[in-house]
């Protein structure tokens, strides 16, 4: 009679172990999952980042070097790498002590569409002073 109540101890503390480390892998599952997430968001921040540095670097150039009054995009921006970029400018002129244009510059890197959660977005302001034109 004591051999038959081990025996459904044993059953029971095997089903117990093994309830138990089913509950711990998928706990470690999940967290890989949002490890892993976590780590992709990561990086498509920088990305976008870089891409509207790289928006604000156009318009710097196209104002200093080629003699754009106020360069700006279109509405629909252009594309880097998988980003929509899009470049607005607001100009505005002073005489003291020369003449010249502060050029307020604004870029917007986005992909994925807002409200999914592998949106991600990054905007970047600058102000450059140019020779009046």
């Amino acid at each position: 009679m004591n051999a038959d109540r081990e025996r459904g101890f044993t059953l029971i503390s095997a089903l117990f172990l093994i309830v138990v480390l089913a509950l711990v892998a998928a706990a470690m599952a999940r967290t890989s999952v949002v490890q892993s997430s976590t780590v992709t968001m990561g990086s498509g921040g920088s990305a976008a980042f870089y891409a509207a540095k790289a928006g604000l670097e156009w318009a710097v150039y196209k104002a200093v070097k080629q003699g754009v009054a106020c360069p700006a995009t279109s509405a629909g921006g252009f594309h880097l790498d998988g980003f929509t970029v899009v470049v607005r400018c607001e100009a505005s002129s002073h005489d003291d002590p020369l003449p010249r244009q502060l050029l307020h510059l604004t870029s917007v890197a986005s992909r994925g569409t807002r409200g999914q959660p592998d949106f991600v977005e990054r905007e970047l302001e600058a102000t450059v002073a140019v020779p009046a034109l």
